[in-house]
């Protein structure tokens, strides 16, 4: 019944009733379905809801309704929902929500990904995550994200993962 509604409908819906609405019926809506939701509707969705989006749900949602999910969500993502996000997606999250980014969770970004962080993104980064990298997901940071870095994500480093960066 619910695959029935359009678009329109979707986002006539009331952010009670967005709310409402079970991580299984989420789990099963079209990306457009998905889509159609504002951000203020989005905003109310809850850690179990966003958990049951899939990995092709999650490539596809609009960079408003991602950054407007709160970071307790953020950090609750799957690496592999995570991993699902484009660089554009990514580009668009707030430093909070970067910041509570874990090592799994960064080490499913692509060299891509890794490169279109800002550069106040990069400082947002924990230091435990950056700790974690490898040095080859270390080295898809440009010369000028390193040196956006603060003086504690460096020391967070590995003499390792020191090691192998380029000069």
């Amino acid at each position: 019944q619910l695959g029935a509604l359009d678009g329109d409908q979707w986002g006539a819906l009331s952010t009670r009733q967005v709310a409402a609405l079970t991580a299984a019926q989420l789990s099963k809506l079209t990306t457009d379905d998905l889509n159609a939701l504002t951000p203020t509707q989005f905003a109310v969705l809850n850690t179990e809801q966003v958990a049951a989006l899939t990995v092709g749900q999650m490539s596809k949602l609009k960079a408003e309704d991602l950054a407007v999910l709160s970071t307790a969500i953020i950090k609750s993502l799957s690496s592999t929902q995570v991993g699902a996000l484009t660089s554009d997606q990514l580009m668009n999250l707030s430093t909070a929500q970067i910041s509570t980014l874990n090592s799994a969770q960064l080490a499913s970004f692509s060299n891509a990904e890794f490169a279109a962080l800002s550069a106040d993104q990069v400082a947002a980064l924990n230091n435990a995550a950056l700790a974690g990298l490898s040095s080859t997901q270390l080295g898809a940071f440009t010369a000028d994200q390193f040196a956006a870095m603060k003086t504690s994500q460096i020391a967070a480093l590995s003499t390792a993962q020191l090691s192998r960066l380029t000069s």
